[in-house]
């Protein structure tokens, strides 16, 4: 029997149905039933009403006229209020929260939060709409410009325009939400969580000096002795260059694989590795495929030590679903002929390229239980607004999918890259250690994209270590 009862304006019925259920089913734990009936805002309140305690929030973005659903008209206008949280409400929320900003603010001549006396609590501003908003990637269908890889940037977004892309602002939502719940229904018990570390690795490039021509292997290794400092390193290129003609790859500087395995089984954690099946047409794909021996032996020892297998889709898939469908098939072919088994598969796309017209519903036609690739390629935060994984929202098609986002907060290219971040190893850190204890704050999941190709120099590989320990449980 449910607990509580959502009354809500009529329109946007799956809409309403999907942000409803989970923001306070899925992340809360709280079971309710809804009504529509003729009104402007949303009130929550006990099914079973003893004392006529309420809450009621402003609803903004479904009520968008239906001409006006995504079209920028519908955005959120910048800049965005910031709310003052006061401090009667700011006592009953348990994480360090003062100034938050509001994407779709209530009317203009309405407070934004109100306790009345009388058990009735106001808030004005549209908490459900703003959630939809973020978690179903809305703003991304508005977009009329990507960059040269297709792909919504971090500078497009209202996160960015407002400085919030490194704060998950729904998350922020749900505290307030449910302080505004606790302070009118003392006693509720909200779902536990528990902190997660996700950590995974896109196998991009998995040969530094198989058949590249001689004179570049020297130059890269001069490189290592004049530049880098790195003897070591440079004597590994040559030895890898030379036994790689007979399918020893063994010394290839991008197999990291035993280190990677190493530092996760200190921390107790357990990778994804992602693979790409076979190189397509597309001159950003690595040259390996997963039928080499090298790599199947990879796949058994990546398994047998307790880690998972997952799908890199490939640079053109993210809009072809019969592509996806056949490299996914591939992958599950191949582990089922080397005795791997697993429950369910995921992924990530490759180059984070994602379309939010066509990408999630893809994933979920060709059977894949989650993706991991929303977050911005040249910024490391929270694209989707959000540190909990969640069941994903098909706008177009208007129908919750069975497929589940885990939002991507960080990437070693994001962070490191002089297109991208460019930040020093020290300041990497402290941006990583800043964003763990957020998501700890939550008892969120903090997921991590470290590439093997991203551990070849001594200093990587420090880097690596110190962000596992300052980003683990």
């Amino acid at each position: 029997m449910a607990d509580f009862l959502v009354k809500h304006p009529p329109g946007y019925s799956r809409e309403r149905a999907y942000i409803l259920d989970v923001m306070l089913n899925e992340f809360l734990g709280i079971s309710f039933e809804s009504r529509e009936e003729p009104r402007s805002d949303v009130s929550i309140s006990l099914a079973h009403d003893t004392d006529g305690s309420e809450l009621r929030i402003a609803e903004t973005l479904f009520q968008t006229r239906p001409e006006d659903w995504l079209r920028p008209s519908s955005l959120p206008v910048q800049p965005l209020p910031v709310w003052r949280i006061p401090v009667t409400l700011r006592d009953s929320i348990e994480v360090d929260m003062e100034n938050v900003p509001v994407l779709y603010p209530g009317k203009k001549e309405k407070p934004i939060y109100v306790e009345n006396p009388d058990g009735k609590t106001w808030l004005g501003f549209d908490i459900f709409g703003s959630a939809f908003f973020m978690l179903a990637r809305y703003e991304e269908h508005c977009a009329d410009r990507h960059d040269n890889h297709g792909r919504f940037s971090a500078v497009q977004s209202s996160s960015f325009d407002a400085k919030f892309h490194a704060r998950p602002i729904v998350n922020d939502y749900l505290e307030i939400l449910w302080a505004c719940l606790l302070r009118l229904f003392p006693g509720l018990v909200r779902r536990e969580r528990r902190y997660r570390f996700l950590l995974s690795h896109d196998v991009d490039r998995l040969f530094e000096t198989r058949g590249v021509p001689w004179r570049t292997v020297l130059r890269n290794s001069a490189g290592d002795v004049l530049k880098r400092k790195a003897p070591a390193l440079a004597a590994r290129r040559v030895r890898s260059r030379f036994s790689s003609r007979t399918g020893d790859y063994r010394y290839e500087p991008t197999n990291t694989f035993d280190f990677i395995m190493d530092s996760a089984q200190n921390h107790n954690l357990q990778s994804a590795y992602y693979w790409i099946v076979e190189r397509g047409n597309s001159r950003f794909e690595p040259d390996y495929s997963i039928n080499l021996p090298f790599v199947r032996d990879l796949l058994r020892r990546i398994s047998a030590r307790g880690h998972e297998i997952g799908l890199h889709a490939s640079y053109e898939s993210y809009d072809q679903p019969e592509r996806l469908r056949w490299e996914l098939q591939r992958l599950i072919d191949t582990a089922e002929d080397l005795d791997i088994r697993q429950d369910e598969w995921g992924g990530r796309q490759h180059y984070l390229r994602w379309d939010a017209g066509s990408t999630w519903r893809h994933w979920d036609a060709a059977g894949l239980a989650y993706d991991s690739t929303l977050a911005y390629p040249e910024r490391i935060g929270f694209r989707c607004g959000v540190c909990f994984e969640y069941p994903v929202f098909d706008v177009l098609e208007r129908r919750r999918l069975n497929l589940r986002e885990r939002p991507l907060v960080a990437m070693d290219v994001s962070i490191l890259s002089d297109n991208c971040m460019a930040l020093s190893p020290e300041k990497a850190l402290e941006e990583l250690e800043s964003l763990a204890s957020i998501c700890r704050g939550f008892q969120g999941d903090f997921t991590l994209l470290w590439h093997n190709d991203s551990l070849v120099h001594r200093w990587q590989r420090r880097l690596f270590s110190l962000a596992l320990e300052v980003i683990s449980p």
